[in-house]
């Protein structure tokens, strides 16, 4: 329960200090008393939305703190929470006026994520629009758990769900992603055969170019060559023959004045380079002939090499790179077979655990029905619907769920288990029973949702709900009166 409540600047209100005893506490008043300022306070502080507005006008800040009952055994997700070990606590939550809010369990700051999951284990706020839920079906199983009080029940069969869920959705990821790497692996296979079979050398495709370009351009080659021949020694005035006799009269100049000598050690070198150029270009020229055939295999190779270039690289060297990549790409080490073996046994544990909880929780709705729909009629009875009643219908899920094996054959399984639960309602005898969504009656709604906590709280009180949340349970009730009056009101 919550023992104390102290509200700062929130509103109009400049500070209040409420304590509370154990059992009911009415607040009542006109219009316009602050009524609604306490509600919307604590609402604040269970994680409800903040805005500005909210502070009051000329102050700073907003503060919000409030003493609660600790639940036994309590996990919310939070290491600092969970290992709180206190039969009661301090929970605050501040909003300044600038910056982000802050909130606070025993001054320890948590995220309002984690408050808003310690509120749902502390308080329930029923706001004067609750009732409206009541005309949504896809709640009513939630109304159900919540009075029989099978809430780990509940939870387990979520969680075991979810992870059931994740896992063959892993599963799916994976085996793509093998059958992927299968396929790429089939084409990795291909492109390194490929580029091997090519025996690619680096550069290769320069030097064939270079000597294609050489052979179509031949008889041009040779042509020069024959002419430089000529000019330098085959001539009759070639130009050896005509460097020996200067080479002759520079050395009997160099007798009479040694400076000659210089100019006949330039000529020898001179007829030296013209000696060995008349050797390379005599080499040259015989070893220049032109084959259509062996062009015509450097163009088909070029065009071989130019193919392999567009696929895996702009030059010989980047083809060999690609190569390497390409080995190391088929030794790298995929553990997706690994990892789904691991999967599918997880699953087969998974599936058996969900089908164990999700058959245990349909048994013990199917169980607590009957029983429910007596002491909600009751319940009826005394808020002044003596003719009305309320009867319990469910469904087996039909789609959208996980199939797995029960002992009563597949069944389909959703978040909340393998059925939906809806509950109708008669007013009067002989009227048949309809939807809750078809009353039109919002007093009757009012009864219907008030009938619903009140089993609850007993169920709390008694010590029967087994759920291990609820220390000393908070219900908090806005507006619950709302389109009812007179003697039912009183009740």
């Amino acid at each position: 329960m919550l023992h104390q409540l102290r509200i700062k600047d929130f509103a109009i209100v400049d500070s209040l200090d409420v304590a509370f005893a154990d059992g009911l506490t009415v607040f009542t008043g006109e219009t316009g008393a602050g009524k609604s300022v306490l509600v919307e306070a604590l609402r604040f502080l269970l994680g409800g939305r903040a805005s500005a507005e909210m502070i009051r006008t000329g102050t700073d800040a907003a503060v919000v703190e409030g003493l609660f009952d600790w639940p036994r055994h309590m996990s919310v997700g939070d290491e600092i929470v969970d290992a709180i070990d206190a039969e009661r606590v301090w929970l605050r939550r501040e909003l300044p006026m600038k910056g982000a809010g802050r909130c606070f369990i025993e001054d320890r700051q948590i995220t309002r994520a984690t408050l808003q999951n310690i509120a749902e284990r502390v308080g329930d706020l029923c706001g004067q629009h609750q009732q409206q839920t009541l005309l949504d079906a896809n709640r009513h199983t939630e109304f159900l758990d919540a009075i029989a009080g099978h809430q780990a029940l509940v939870e387990s069969v979520a969680e075991t769900w979810k992870r059931l869920g994740d896992n063959r959705t892993r599963q799916k990821e994976l085996s793509a992603e093998l059958e992927r790497r299968r396929e790429q692996r089939e084409l990795t296979e291909f492109q390194i055969q490929e580029i091997r079979a090519a025996n690619v050398k680096p550069d290769e495709d320069e030097t064939l170019r270079a000597e294609a370009t050489v052979m179509k351009n031949a008889r041009r080659l040779a042509e020069t060559a024959e002419q430089v021949l000529t000019e330098i020694s085959e001539a009759d005035e070639s130009i050896l023959a005509r460097v020996a006799p200067l080479l002759r009269d520079a050395r009997k100049m160099a007798e009479i004045d040694p400076r000659w000598e210089t100019v006949a050690e330039r000529l020898t070198l001179m007829q030296e380079s013209l000696d060995e150029l008349t050797r390379f270009m005599g080499d040259y020229r015989q070893q220049l002939e032109f084959d259509p055939g062996h062009l015509e295999r450097i163009e088909s190779r070029l065009a071989e090499l130019f193919r392999l270039k567009k696929k895996y690289g702009e030059t010989c060297v980047a083809i060999l790179e690609h190569l390497e990549k390409l080995e190391n790409a088929r030794t790298a080490d995929g553990r997706e077979e690994e990892r789904i073996a691991e999967l599918k046994r997880e699953e087969v544990e998974l599936s058996r655990t969900l089908a164990r909880d999700a058959d245990d929780l349909s048994q013990r709705r199917r169980k607590i029905m009957p029983k429910l729909e007596k002491q909600a009629n009751q319940v009826l009875s005394q808020l002044g619907m003596k003719q009305a009643r309320l009867k319990v219908e469910w469904t087996p899920v039909q789609e959208g769920g996980l199939e797995v094996e029960t002992d009563s054959g597949v069944k389909l399984v959703r978040e909340r288990g393998t059925e939906s639960v809806r509950f109708t309602f008669e007013a009067n005898p002989n009227e048949g029973f309809k939807p809750l969504d078809k009353i039109a009656s919002g007093g009757e709604l009012s009864r219907v949702l008030l009938t619903f906590k009140s089993l609850e709280i007993v169920g709390q009180k008694d010590g029967k709900n087994g759920n291990g949340h609820r220390a000393a349970p908070l219900y908090v009730f806005d507006e619950i009166d709302a389109g009812i009056g007179g003697a039912v009101a009183y009740a």
